[in-house]
């Protein structure tokens, strides 16, 4: 096998993946935080869909390795 063995080639793609998840991670905490400042109240579409980007940004949370509380 020429260049990188499989062992390498596989631990590059998911360290590309870990950094790729936690910048998706990260955007969606944002968009999350920018429509709670929009939301002028708890029954507002805007609040809805704040809860709904942090629910997603919680649920990918398990997903990166080595994450500590």
């Amino acid at each position: 096998m020429s260049g990188m063995s499989k062992e390498a080639k596989l631990a590059k793609l998911r360290a590309k993946t870990d950094r790729e998840l936690s910048i998706l991670i990260r955007k969606e905490l944002d968009r999350g935080l920018a429509l709670a400042n929009v939301a002028a109240a708890k029954g507002s579409p805007f609040h809805a869909q704040a809860e709904g980007a942090f629910d997603r940004a919680i649920a990918l949370l398990p997903a990166i390795p080595n994450l500590r509380p």
